[in-house]
């Protein structure tokens, strides 16, 4: 009779999955909005061309500044779970200014808040799916985490 104990096989950690389907749900959303923002911005909202890629690049500014902040706030204190919050909540945030403003103002707000929401994310769920992803390399869950960055590239 074999002996199970001891011979677990490796899978995937649950928190990887949930991690996974929340931040692909989250970055969906966006996604969708950013393919028809550019016209909506200049031509509902009547902005320029210009204000749109000054809008933008405070948005890319905001997001990449952000990014080496939250991480390096993370590696000091530890509290994953805050910097999470606080990144899903900027994008709940945003696309609340998206659903209640149409003004060229509640427009680039809802751009660079939703920016600062996936810079405060990403860190945190580098970190955290390598805390769940076993060491070895052939991991499921390493395999996975390597994969999920490709959904969110454009992003």
């Amino acid at each position: 009779m074999p002996d199970d104990s001891g011979s677990k096989k490796p899978g995937v950690h649950p928190d990887v999955l949930k991690l996974g389907l929340v931040s692909f749900l989250t970055d969906l959303s966006p996604e969708m909005i950013f393919a028809v923002f550019a016209v909506f911005f200049t031509t509902i909202a009547g902005a320029s061309a210009a204000l749109l890629g000054l809008i933008e690049g405070c948005a890319d500014l905001a997001a990449s500044s952000l990014n080496y902040l939250s991480g390096w706030l993370l590696d000091r204190t530890g509290k994953r779970k805050v910097f999470a919050l606080a990144g899903y909540g900027f994008s709940t945030l945003a696309k609340l200014i998206l659903l209640v403003s149409s003004s060229v103002a509640g427009l680039g707000m809802f751009r660079v808040i939703e920016r600062l929401g996936k810079s405060f994310r990403w860190p945190i769920s580098a970190s955290a799916f390598c805390c769940c992803a076993p060491t070895m390399p052939a991991s499921p869950s390493r395999t996975l985490y390597c994969c999920m960055p490709c959904s969110t590239l454009p992003a």
